[in-house]
């Protein structure tokens, strides 16, 4: 009888440490899914930032876009212009030179 008393106590024993060793890898578990879970809550909020800013860049993109047909439309108007005024000066000079001509026959 005392034999099997103190078989049970170490069966009893060795199963509280198995069991202190089982809650000891649980509470280990849990602390690293927390952690995961955690980076996974940063990394989706980093993922969040890229796309606002992947849209803001977009945006200045189409902006820019829209910003440099305007200026290349405007470029073609002033050297339209620039052409005309050189035809005008040039016509206004040789208007001016056959009245020179004219004023010395």
């Amino acid at each position: 009888w005392k034999l099997k008393c103190i078989k049970a106590e170490k069966e009893r024993d060795d199963a509280k440490e198995d069991k202190s060793k089982l809650n000891t890898m649980l509470f280990d578990n849990l602390t690293l899914i927390n952690d995961y879970k955690q980076r996974e809550l940063i990394l989706e909020k980093e993922l969040l930032l890229m796309k606002e800013k992947s849209v803001k860049i977009e945006s200045e993109k189409k902006q820019i876009e829209k910003d440099a047909s305007f200026l290349v439309k405007q470029n073609k108007e002033v050297k339209d212009y620039l052409v005309w005024k050189t035809k005008c000066i040039n016509a206004e000079k040789e208007r001016d030179e056959a009245k020179e001509e004219k004023s010395k026959l």
